[in-house]
């Protein structure tokens, strides 16, 4: 394969990379999806939320408008720890622990999903361990797939992707959406812009559509229902959606895509806030989930904000943001992520695993218009991997794990 890793501008890399350009990008993509109208249920778009919505991206695009003109200075990283062996190894152990959580669930999740079984991954797992693994794991396929563009061998190619199949065997959607934008990003950074890669990944992320809505429709049937008519009835397809010709796949998309938007929408139009105090919001909104659980009050779980429908039950980064504090908690999420953004720069510029960790970032942020994934295990894990993995560079190489070297970097050409 030809190698990524010759010459590369940081200013482009870091442009390219950039969570708040994914965030940006991701939320207008949103914004244009709710506008198809495919489905009854929604509300119409309030003042109020569209003003919030491009303010914020409009700040975001200027603080990326920004890092163009200051990071100038190309930068080398450090040489990669990481060999083929040592890969290999790292993944034999992280399937033997899988294969623990497997027998700890009874089976391969997605065979249980494909024969009727009743799953729900939010239960998947052996407590606390599972966090750990799903972190290593996450992270190294991130990492390996970034090492791969920046030619160090096929070998991470295989086991990146190798280490990517847990999240299909495991039904985790959610990470295997989140992997597929961070891969995305890395590759759009390390080769450029251009109409090949564009469509490469337009065709990813069209077999992504299919095999979301051929999953959605096999649990559909195993558990007894049409699949060629719930999903439309649980969403109100409009007359907008032509399903003979589309399928379901699409409107699996659309209802992933544009719920949160309207679940957001519909506590603004009905004022729909509790008015919690500061200490309820930092623990909801800004602590890791799996922290929060062990200092808040069940209680304070058993009630949510307003929905669309019970099936559709995110709300976007906002949407609890809002139903505790109003938009002073809309504003504070949106300003977490502006400080989570900086911090991750700081902290892994110029390492082994800045291009890893700014990619998950990236992709954390572009995920934020269906959750607050700031909190989430699944973006919180690989990034308290990625910064452990940091610690042991600098131990084993006894001084910050970084490169001030000046010149030809080591990363790809973008411009």
């Amino acid at each position: 394969m030809k190698s990524f890793g010759a010459t590369h501008s940081t200013r482009s890399f870091w442009l390219a990379t950039s969570p708040l350009w994914a965030y940006a990008l991701c939320f207008f993509s949103v914004f244009v999806c709710y506008q198809l109208k495919w489905s009854t249920i929604y509300p119409q778009l309030s003042p109020a939320v569209v003003v919030f919505v491009f303010l914020t991206l409009i700040a975001s695009l200027i603080i990326v408008g920004s890092e163009r003109l200051i990071w100038r200075t190309p930068v080398a990283l450090p040489d990669s720890w990481w060999t083929g062996s040592r890969a290999k190894w790292a993944t034999i152990l992280i399937y033997a622990a899988t294969l623990a959580e497997w027998v700890h669930a009874g089976g391969i999740p997605l065979e249980l999903v494909l024969s009727g079984a009743d799953y729900d991954y939010s239960s998947f797992g052996i407590p606390t361990f599972h966090v750990v693994v799903f972190g290593v794991y996450w992270f190294l396929s991130i990492h390996w797939f970034s090492l791969w563009l920046r030619g160090y061998g096929r070998n991470f190619a295989f086991y990146s992707l190798t280490l990517l199949a847990i999240d299909v065997l495991t039904v985790n959607r959610g990470a295997l959406l989140q992997a597929l934008i961070a891969f995305a990003i890395l590759y759009v950074a390390r080769t450029g812009a251009g109409l090949k890669a564009l469509l490469k990944i337009a065709g990813i992320f069209a077999g992504v559509v299919l095999l979301f809505g051929y999953i959605g429709d096999a649990r559909m049937s195993a558990s007894g229902f049409d699949p060629e008519t719930t999903i439309l009835v649980v969403g109100s397809a409009s007359d907008d959606y032509n399903a003979d010709a589309l399928g379901t796949g699409p409107f699996w998309i659309y209802l992933y895509a544009s719920s949160p938007l309207g679940n957001w929408q519909l506590n603004v139009s009905e004022a729909t806030t509790v008015h919690a105090d500061a200490w309820t919001f930092i623990r909801l909104e800004m602590l890791p989930d799996f922290i929060a659980k062990r200092l808040t009050d069940p209680s304070v779980f058993e009630t949510s904000p307003a929905l669309v429908s019970s099936a559709l039950n995110v709300t976007s980064a906002y949407g609890r943001a809002f139903y505790l504090m109003g938009w002073s908690g809309c504003v504070t999420v949106f300003l977490y992520l502006l400080a989570y953004y900086l911090l991750t720069r700081v902290m892994f510029g110029r390492t082994e695993y800045f291009d890893s960790a700014i990619a998950t970032m990236a992709a954390g942020a572009s995920l934020m218009t269906f959750s607050n994934t700031l909190v989430f295990s699944g973006f919180v894990a690989p990034m308290i991997v990625a910064i452990v993995f940091r610690a042991i560079c600098r131990i084993r190489r006894r001084t910050p794990c970084k490169t001030n070297e000046v010149g030809a970097a080591s990363l790809g050409q973008l411009e």
